[in-house]
């Protein structure tokens, strides 16, 4: 059994005893009645729920900031992994080339040989107006056969 306020059972039995000579006989019974309903209503009250929660949360302390501490430590290492693997994706997209195809390509600015290519097509551009010079042509009208 846990000591309530740093009292054990021996003291708790000292203290009934205690209070049972003072109260007296007589109003023991009535006393002990007024003492449950009090201790049942804080059982029951919403305050010592909460309380309970702060006493758990406080003697799992120590284990809570060990599995922190934990996880911490494996995000870090999972950033180191990321971070590597990134560095590592990074030195395999980037194109490898040879030092003598490197210097072709600074011998060679236009690989292609387009630089000064010039188009080999004629384009002549259509009149707007139509010339005077043909006849037009006369519009039909629709004549109704009888």
């Amino acid at each position: 059994m846990e000591a309530v306020c740093g009292l054990g059972l021996p003291e708790l039995l000292i203290l009934a005893l205690l209070a049972f000579v003072v109260i007296g006989p007589e109003r023991s019974q009535e006393v002990a009645l007024q003492a449950g309903r009090f201790l049942r209503n804080v059982l029951n009250s919403e305050w010592w729920g909460e309380f309970n929660d702060v006493a758990r949360a406080l003697r799992n302390l120590p284990q809570t900031l060990v599995r922190m501490a934990e996880i911490e430590e494996a995000q870090s290492e999972i950033r180191e992994t990321i971070a590597d693997i990134n560095r590592t994706t990074n030195e395999y997209a980037q194109p490898r080339q040879s030092s003598s195809r490197a210097r072709q390509e600074a011998s060679n600015p236009d690989p292609w040989g387009i630089a000064n290519a010039t188009a080999q097509t004629s384009y002549t551009p259509r009149p707007e107006t139509e010339p005077e010079d043909q006849p037009q042509q006369p519009e039909e009208e629709d004549s109704p056969d009888a």
